[in-house]
């Protein structure tokens, strides 16, 4: 458990150094008031059961109730342009999870990154938004107070949100959006039951700025990079941890090798691969105790696995967002199927050197184990 315990220790801290990291790359000179916003918003949904079993238990729709604070990019990098000058900032999130007495409420902090899609004068525009934090979960799997919880096995998790909206200005300092998204909250397999919960909501928001945010935006004034390369060659060797039971304190360590190659195909977007070797000490465990194959045995060899994904990185700035689907070319254990997807955050700490964090899921939704990355571009 003191694992466990350091083990969402690092999450917090990183992911508070990505924030800050976040917040430094477009604090720009200027008075900040005239570049800040709050948005409130409502939310109306419900949990998407992708088991059977959370079917049977989840008897209400979500209500949920958001507030961000952010501000409005206003050109002084080269990045904010590219991205049609996105607003960023942090929030709060809190829902229920559709049946109380099992799986309690969520409640979450992240930064979020909200881009529009059209000219940014104009009365109606649409746009989507990423958000990127940790939730708390009140209720978690207890053998003896709450065993039909078998979604959620940890309180904190991380949290993960997509949403496509449409904003409409109703005065010079008052938007309106409306929209529709998902939420995923899990905790990347450190902790057993891992099943993971999603949510999709529609929302209505207000947003009230201090200044009109239109006025804030002005002429990139950082120049085009010159001669920059278009190939990137990264070597990441990533670390994680992962249980595999719920009813026994088994937690196994995973080891990453990852050799990545990316070209950027727009001034932001940059499209790759990538092979990458795993050492997951849990393998031969799961092999050995699986209930469809009694009696099975395992070699050393079996606790390999090769994946190779396809990846997309979008910069902003240092910070980059990655989406990676993929597929394992080696895996000895069959159970969880051949998709091997990933999705995470990295920085750039320099020309050579990256920091990320990915969260490894198989499918869709259910998360296999957080890697904890160091990175360094050839």
């Amino acid at each position: 458990m003191h694992f466990v315990y350091q083990h969402i220790k690092r999450l917090i801290c990183i992911l508070s150094c990505l924030g800050s990291a976040t917040f430094l790359s477009f604090s720009q000179s200027g008075n900040v008031k005239d570049k800040l916003f709050v948005e409130g918003s409502y939310h109306y949904g419900f949990v998407m059961p992708h088991h059977e079993f959370m079917a049977y238990f989840i008897h209400e729709h979500v209500q949920g109730y958001q507030l961000n604070v952010g501000i409005q990019t206003d050109g002084s990098k080269l990045w904010h342009k590219h991205y049609n000058y996105p607003k960023m900032g942090v929030g709060f999130f809190h829902s229920g999870l559709g049946n109380d007495a099992i799986y309690g409420n969520m409640s979450a902090v992240y930064f979020f990154f909200d881009r529009m899609f059209l000219n940014n004068n104009r009365t109606i525009n649409f746009g989507n938004k990423i958000a990127f934090g940790l939730s708390y979960i009140d209720k978690r799997f207890d053998m003896y107070s709450n065993p039909f919880n078998i979604a959620i096995g940890s309180r904190l998790n991380v949290y993960i949100n997509y949403r496509i909206e449409t904003d409409i200005r109703l005065m010079p300092l008052l938007h309106f959006k409306a929209g529709l998204g998902v939420t995923h909250a899990s905790n990347g397999h450190f902790k057993e039951p891992n099943k993971g919960i999603n949510v999709i909501t529609t929302n209505a928001s207000l947003i009230y700025s201090f200044s009109d945010l239109r006025k804030t935006i002005a002429g990139t004034t950082e120049p085009e990079p010159a001669n920059a390369p278009k190939n990137q060659y990264l070597v990441t060797a990533a670390y994680g941890w992962k249980g595999t039971s719920r009813l026994f304190r088994n937690e196994y360590p995973v080891y990453a090798l990852s050799f990545e190659y990316a070209r950027k195909v727009s001034r932001t977007g940059a499209l790759g691969s990538a092979f990458t070797f795993y050492v997951d000490k849990s393998l031969r465990y799961e092999l050995e105790n699986d209930y469809d194959n009694p009696g099975a045995t395992s070699k050393p060899i079996d606790n390999l696995r090769i994946a190779f994904n396809l990846s997309y990185e979008m910069r902003m700035g240092n910070l980059a967002y990655l989406i990676q689907p993929g597929i394992y070319l080696k895996n000895a254990y069959k159970k969880p199927g051949t998709i091997s997807n990933k999705l995470g955050l990295r920085y750039y700490v320099n020309s050579h050197w990256a920091a990320s964090i990915m969260v490894k899921a198989h499918w869709m939704a259910i998360a296999d184990v957080v890697e904890w990355g160091i990175g360094y571009k050839l």
